[in-house]
Parts: structure tokens; C-alpha cells; sequence
């Protein structure tokens, strides 16, 4: 019974947050900015995406190792997931809605 009148209630919320507020929808696009001198090249960041934003240089640091780097940004949804995995803590993103969508 309880599920029932839980999903009526989302239904019904996320009804009324699009005709109400169809900004509140839009599409979020997010921004990678890894700290290249403290990135070590371990590639984690680079499996966790789900959308193969991230892929290693092929450049090296000044430690001689190759740092990860936007490959595609466009294709970013913010979701942070390379930020969560990163062993070293040198991923920031950033959200912002899209002003095209």
C-alpha cells in the first residue's frame, strides 16, 4: 500500500516541478579541472566515467607522469564520479546548468 501512494506522490511532484518550473529540468553540464602536478596517472578517474569524458595525456607532469584530462567536455553531466574514485584528491568539478538546453 505504502508504495503505492509513494510513487503517486513522485509522480505527482515531479508533474507539478516541470509545469511549474521547467528551468528546474534542465540540462546540468559539468567541468573537470584536475591539479596536473598531483595527478600520478593511475586512471582510475579515466574507468569511472561513464560518458569518456576523461582520458590520460599524452603529456607527462613534472613527475613524469601522464595526467588525466577532458577528452570530451562536452559530453560532462557534472555526476563527479572521477572526483569520488580519485585516489590523490586532484579532481574538481564543477555544475552549471546549460543556458542552451
Amino acid at each position: 500500500m505504502f508504495s503505492n501512494i509513494t510513487s503517486y506522490l513522485c509522480v505527482k511532484s515531479k508533474n507539478e516541478i516541470e509545469n511549474k518550473h521547467p528551468e528546474a529540468m534542465a540540462r546540468i553540464r559539468g567541468t573537470v579541472r584536475v591539479d596536473i602536478e598531483k595527478c600520478k596517472g593511475c586512471a582510475v578517474c579515466v574507468a569511472a566515467c561513464p560518458f569518456d569524458v576523461l582520458a590520460l595525456s599524452r603529456q607527462v607532469n613534472g613527475k613524469g607522469y601522464p595526467y588525466a584530462e577532458q577528452s570530451h567536455p562536452d559530453s560532462c553531466t557534472g555526476c563527479a564520479n572521477c572526483a569520488v574514485v580519485c585516489p590523490d584528491t586532484c579532481i574538481t568539478v564543477y555544475r552549471q546548468r546549460d543556458q542552451n538546453a
